[in-house]
């Protein structure tokens, strides 16, 4: 075994929740350019995963974990090892049963962050369903919500895990994780499963946490204006709002 550079929740432009500029493959390159040798692309309520994707991150000297990060009851989960089944998740009840059947890890994303999608007192409430709880990159040394993180990590004797939740490639490499596993996808699950992870965080400085927060808001608002010409236009803007929006496109085959 060997301690493996990892990130586990990451976007691109096949994401049918947020507007990207980059594919998935060019968000390979990146990682590869970065030495990460575990990656999950996790897009927004549609399990996006291919398996061509899974062979040009093998070519890449990299391992691609399958995932998904779902919207269920209007917030964000992160869910590792996902498969197309995932698309219908709708509340926790649906995620309970969904992990009785399948061989997941799930991770609670940026819980404690500003956004009405972030977990929240759902954290608390189905702390039992999550495996681990996420460290975010987008934090600076005077504003910081993975404090609250690490404390319910702690009461809750929950895995830490670091990620970037990249929506641009520019913004890897500051937070991530080290798993101490095998090179295959079972093997990382066990890992974190058993802790053998280390966790690799520093903070934006302000004007980095600046520019980040303004590109996620052009990003926001170019969503916008895109379910504005919907002929649910105003429904889906305050879904938006509120982190109930449904997804840009319709699943095919599920």
């Amino acid at each position: 075994m060997e301690w493996l550079k990892a990130d586990l929740h990451m976007h691109s432009k096949e994401d049918h929740f947020d507007v990207l500029s980059y594919s998935a493959y060019e968000l390979m390159d990146r990682c590869a350019e970065l030495h990460f040798r575990v990656i999950a692309i996790t897009n927004h309520i549609i399990f996006t995963y291919k398996e061509s994707w899974r062979e040009y991150a093998a070519e890449k000297g990299m391992l691609l974990i399958p995932g998904v990060e779902a919207s269920i009851q209007g917030k964000h989960v992160l869910i590792l090892n996902a498969d197309v089944d995932a698309n219908r998740l709708r509340s926790f009840e649906d995620l309970a049963a969904y992990l009785r059947s399948n061989d997941v890890y799930v991770i609670a994303p940026h819980p404690f962050s500003w956004s009405p999608i972030c977990l929240r007192e759902y954290a608390y409430k189905y702390a039992d369903l999550f495996d681990a709880v996420e460290i975010h990159h987008f934090y600076t040394k005077h504003l910081n919500p993975n404090k609250r993180a690490y404390r319910f990590a702690e009461e809750y004797d929950k895995c830490l895990i670091a990620n970037s939740d990249c929506h641009h490639p520019r913004y890897l490499g500051k937070t991530y994780s080290l798993i101490h596993t095998e090179f295959t996808i079972s093997s990382v699950l066990d890992a974190l499963r058993r802790g053998d992870i280390k966790i690799v965080t520093e903070p934006l400085g302000s004007v980095e946490a600046f520019n980040l927060h303004t590109y996620l808001r052009i990003g926001q608002f170019k969503r916008a204006v895109r379910l504005l010409r919907r002929s649910d236009g105003c429904k889906s803007i305050m879904g938006l709002i509120t982190g109930r929006s449904a997804p840009l496109k319709k699943p095919k085959n599920t």
